[in-house]
């Protein structure tokens, strides 16, 4: 195991335990919390325990396809599109609650500062469409990544496809960085 020494972690990590704690005074049940770093091989072992705790739990199959699929993107876009940081290490924060009968995904990372005039465009415009324009523009993100092999906005549409309400994200200034919240539910 590695341990996280960058300038960043302790602000990651303070900001991190905030929002967990918010969650948790809003009486949501915490299912899953990480702090750390993020690696190809962590996120299947990942989703893997989270698909096993949900059917221990006896919850309904649609569901857990559901949260397997999102959790599988938006730790996969942490991977992908998350920055390193002062000790070239990608660090994320990721946790799942459960409030009343709602699951809520909430995750973060470093990107650069110039990518979030970028993704606050493209988040305000896939949650203005409806479910019938955000499966059309998926299929056609699905088609242009063959033909390009470019594969940005794919997890944010289907993220956004699966989340009950339009998705929720913040920025926050970190030295250099710029640490990217996401939560959808």
């Amino acid at each position: 195991m590695d341990i996280i020494k960058s300038k960043e972690h302790k602000e990651f990590r303070k900001y991190f335990l905030t929002q967990l704690d918010e969650f948790n005074q809003e009486n949501h049940k915490i299912i899953v919390s990480y702090f750390g770093l993020i690696q190809a091989d962590f996120i299947q072992q990942f989703i893997e325990s989270l698909e096993h705790y949900l059917i221990e739990r006896k919850i309904e199959p649609h569901r857990i396809k559901k949260l397997y699929s999102t959790t599988l993107h938006s730790l996969n876009n942490m991977l992908l599109y998350g920055e390193l940081d002062s000790e070239n290490q990608k660090l994320i924060g990721f946790f799942i609650t459960l409030e009343e009968d709602r699951y809520h995904i909430y995750s973060c990372n470093l990107i650069l500062e110039e990518k979030q005039a970028f993704l606050t465009d493209y988040i305000t415009e896939i949650n203005n469409l409806d479910k019938n324009e955000i499966e059309l523009k998926y299929n056609q993100a699905i088609e242009n990544s063959f033909i390009s092999k470019d594969k940005n906005g794919i997890g944010l549409i289907t993220m956004r496809y699966h989340s009950e309400e339009p998705l929720k994200f913040s920025f926050q200034k970190s030295d250099q960085k710029i640490l990217f919240s996401l939560e959808m539910c």
